[in-house]
């Protein structure tokens, strides 16, 4: 199963791969970040640093350790790292998807509304990921509130068909700027309304811009591929930094 995800994404969009057998896997996947891995999160990617695992190879030069580290799980981690996944294959549209969503729940309730949009900045950062290297765009985006009496509310805005993380962000965190300020415990952002192209209407000044444009999304291009090869924290912003370093100053003082 995982390999075959992988040669779905391989080329996209247009393209066709094939990794014929495990060897092949192994070949592909050997020196990119650990999360390339099926089941390697945030926080399993961030335990195996810790024990000097970065890439695929360390996993293999390193099996014992996994399973020390993280028992069954670190078995399954080795079997994919070596190429043996005997799931089943389960075909996938994205179509068929109607929404993805992202959520952070706060220990306690948050009061710092720029606290809140540096939550924002880092879910739009992790959704904008998910939707590009699926190759689409929303149409839709929504902002999910729960309140400390655990009201919760919802608001969204559809517009241009978007993927990018500042377009997401602005746009969740123009929301957030319309609703009641009061103690919150949770927001989220969530994405609908899929295309498979930002297509739309052009003007003269887009046209005017199109050369800088295509100059944009050849960057955007060698990003993505830097981010499927290595995980999407190898690029940070300066602004996500700085909500990163803030979310963890904040956990040490909670």
């Amino acid at each position: 199963m995982m390999s075959a995800k992988l040669a779905s994404e391989e080329l996209k969009p247009d393209g066709f791969f094939e990794i014929p057998d495990a060897t092949a896997l192994k070949k592909l996947i050997m020196d990119r970040s650990v999360r390339i891995i099926y089941g390697v999160g945030p926080k399993t990617a961030e335990a195996l640093q810790g024990a000097g695992i970065i890439a695929v190879r360390d996993i293999l030069d390193n099996k014992q350790a996994v399973i020390a580290a993280l028992g069954n799980h670190g078995r399954q981690i080795v079997a994919l790292a070596d190429g043996i996944d005997d799931r089943r294959v389960t075909p996938y549209y994205e179509a068929e998807t109607k929404s993805i969503s992202r959520e952070q729940t706060f220990q306690q309730d948050i009061t710092d509304f720029s606290y809140l949009k540096d939550a924002l900045l880092l879910l739009a950062k992790e959704l904008s990921l998910k939707v590009r290297l699926d190759g689409v765009f929303a149409r839709t985006v929504t902002l999910k509130v729960k309140y400390a009496n655990m009201k919760q509310i919802t608001r969204s805005k559809s517009g241009d068909a978007i993927n990018q993380a500042r377009d997401i962000y602005n746009i969740a965190a123009s929301m957030l700027d319309t609703v009641e300020k009061r103690p919150i415990r949770l927001v989220g952002i969530g994405l609908s309304g899929f295309a498979e192209s930002d297509y739309k209407q052009m003007t003269m000044d887009d046209m005017d811009s199109q050369s800088g444009g295509q100059r944009k999304e050849a960057l955007d291009r060698t990003l993505l591929e830097l981010q499927r090869r290595y995980g999407g924290e190898v690029i940070k912003t300066g602004n996500e930094i700085i909500a990163e370093k803030r979310f963890k100053a904040e956990d040490t003082r909670r």
